[in-house]
């Protein structure tokens, strides 16, 4: 059974809610304040498994209690934790405030950077595995994870978030390059268009000097998903559903989608769940716990 191989960061998010987010230099009071599991590494790790798919988490974890909180959380949904090493750093925690149905975060990544490329290099891919990574830890490490990936025969899905101009140096070895409006205007340095999506899916794949044999995938929101495949375009509606939390939706999001490659569903199918269980989480608190499992996502296309 081919699995879900997630290269990338893990660590806590640490939250405080507040009925709106602060203006610059403003300080307000907030409603709520919780520690949750995290970091875009471990929520895809997570949403692959709560998705259906084998999915096994390598990356790195300080030697403290936030390190061995992950590894519970990890294992707990069944994930494969044994490609997780401890380090010499703290591990990773996201500052989050979350206000009107929006976030800010701040990322203090730790242990994420001191993943070994070295060992990322010796990596054991079969094919139909799907190797997925993040903008979290170093390009290196990304770098050593696709090139293996690839030269094994798996599937790679690139999320360049945060969006960095090191990310560039990613996307030739990524055959699925997933970004939100925001990274795709940053890293394709042109707006991304609504009224014109399959004109802004084209113009931002060639900003990317992306190939045809790769695909674009655009996270837009409310307003669903569009991608780019082949030269093809895609369109996925929304979902109506009320907001609580937006964090880790994109996250949510690429777990699913590649929890269904790895079944071989084909991409408008596995678009349609994604957007689904993406749409799903944000209606709870948290990113890793507001993710659905994989029947309650069908079970909300079915409605």
């Amino acid at each position: 059974m081919a699995r879900v191989v997630v290269v990338g960061s893990i660590g806590v998010d640490l939250v405080a809610y507040a009925p709106r987010l602060p203006v610059k230099g403003e300080t307000i009071l907030g409603d709520n304040f919780a520690r949750f599991p995290g970091a875009k590494g471990a929520n895809q790790a997570v949403a692959a498994a709560l998705a259906g798919a084998r999915v096994a988490m390598v990356g790195a974890v300080g030697n403290d209690t936030n390190g061995a909180f992950m590894r519970d959380i990890l294992a707990d949904h069944g994930v494969d934790v044994s490609g997780i090493e401890t380090v010499e750093a703290a591990t990773q925690v996201a500052l989050i405030m979350v206000g009107g149905g929006d976030n800010q975060i701040v990322v203090v990544p730790g242990a994420n950077m001191l993943i070994d490329p070295a060992r990322i290099a010796a990596l054991s891919f079969m094919k139909g595995d799907v190797c997925v990574a993040q903008g979290e830890t170093t390009v290196e490490v990304v770098r050593a994870a696709f090139s293996q990936a690839r030269r094994l025969g798996a599937v790679t899905i690139f999320n360049p978030a945060p969006a960095a101009e090191p990310a560039r140096e990613i996307l030739p070895l990524a055959e699925f390059v997933v970004v939100n409006e925001t990274e795709s205007e940053f890293l394709a340095g042109e707006r991304f268009d609504l009224a014109q999506t399959e004109t802004s899916l084209e113009s931002a794949a060639r900003a990317l000097k992306l190939c045809d044999d790769q695909t674009l995938v655009v996270t837009l929101g409310d307003a669903g998903v569009a991608a780019l495949h082949r030269g093809n375009p895609i369109q996925i509606g929304g979902h109506r559903v009320q907001v609580t939390d937006t964090t880790g939706a994109g996250d949510c999001f690429v777990g699913t989608l590649a929890a269904s490659l790895t079944r071989g569903d084909g991409l408008r199918d596995a678009l349609v769940e994604a957007n689904a269980s993406a749409a799903l989480s944000v209606g709870k608190k948290g990113a890793l716990a507001s993710f659905p499992t994989r029947a309650e996502t069908l079970e909300f296309l079915r409605r």
